[in-house]
């Protein structure tokens, strides 16, 4: 999986001192639980932290993960007590750089991408990681069959989300739409392949050791046991294939020359009623599955 601190796996913001990983636990997971139908395979790219520590272990031979800044790993160590063992596990490779710059560079293939950018979404800098080119780059580093997800938070306009999905649909021929399960928003997983999250699936991620204790364990967690979180999982699909395209319909895309998240105080200011990106509002846009 795909992750650089300017994504911030952490999932905060600076001025966050909770637990900054509980974002991703949730990410983590669900891109294990949604393999696409032609398989999910190893190696995987994954950043420092709860996604390593998570599914890091066991039937991978090899975790990356690229981090911007060098003093984030260290961090870990104060969320987790066995974060200087798992950070020293030789199937873990920790990579000191640019994550948007590293997919573009990088020779590597991977099964999964996961990318969890920092809110607020109209922060200056993040439009190169909702970009079609960022996506398309990687694409391109997807084993086949590999999965790509990106996180969207809320507290943005629903027809900014809308470009979000549409530029993401512009790259992966398949799409689907899945809430967070401690209602932060959406998740973007695309691939070549159709994806799916298959009970057996979701049971295989959710028996691995320490995985459904991670879920379970997030402040923000609904649900506390794996029984429930098979329940839970497939609920939280919004729309797939044909459903995400027809709910976005045409519009703009956002692009490297035109970044729309970071330029969005006309339209605010325009359309100061313009509905917001809401769990009801995604609802009656889409037609859930």
């Amino acid at each position: 999986m795909v992750s650089a601190s300017d994504w911030h796996w952490s999932g905060s913001t600076t001025a966050e001192v909770t637990d900054p990983w509980r974002r991703p636990r949730c990410s983590a997971g669900l891109g294990c639980l949604a393999p696409p139908e032609a398989g999910v395979g190893d190696p995987r790219w994954l950043p420092p932290g709860v996604r390593r520590r998570q599914i890091g272990p066991g039937r991978h031979d090899r975790v990356d993960g690229v981090e911007l800044v060098p003093t984030v790993p260290k961090m870990f160590q104060y969320f987790y007590p066995d974060a200087d063992a798992v950070l020293a596990d030789p199937r873990g490779h920790l990579i000191i750089s640019d994550g948007r710059n590293y997919v573009e560079l990088t020779n590597q293939t991977y099964d999964t991408i996961v990318v969890d950018p920092p809110p607020p979404i109209e922060s200056a800098g993040t439009g190169v990681l909702y970009s079609r080119e960022f996506y398309a780059a990687a694409a391109r580093r997807l084993n086949m069959g590999g999965v790509m997800m990106e996180w969207i938070p809320y507290g943005q306009r629903l027809d900014e989300f809308e470009a979000h999905v549409r530029t993401f649909a512009d790259v992966f021929r398949d799409v689907t739409l899945a809430f967070g399960p401690g209602g932060n928003g959406v998740f973007m997983l695309g691939s070549a392949s159709p994806v799916s999250f298959t009970p057996n699936a979701i049971v295989l991620v959710l028996g691995r050791p320490g995985v459904a204790d991670n879920l379970s364990t997030a402040p923000d967690s609904p649900v506390h046991d794996s029984a429930a979180w098979s329940q839970l999982i497939p609920s939280l699909v919004l729309a797939t294939g044909d459903a995400v395209r027809s709910g976005v319909g045409p519009g703009p895309i956002i692009t490297d020359d035109h970044p729309r998240t970071e330029y969005f105080q006309l339209r605010h200011l325009a359309d100061p009623a313009a509905p917001q990106m809401s769990y009801a509002t995604l609802e009656a846009a889409f037609a859930r599955p």
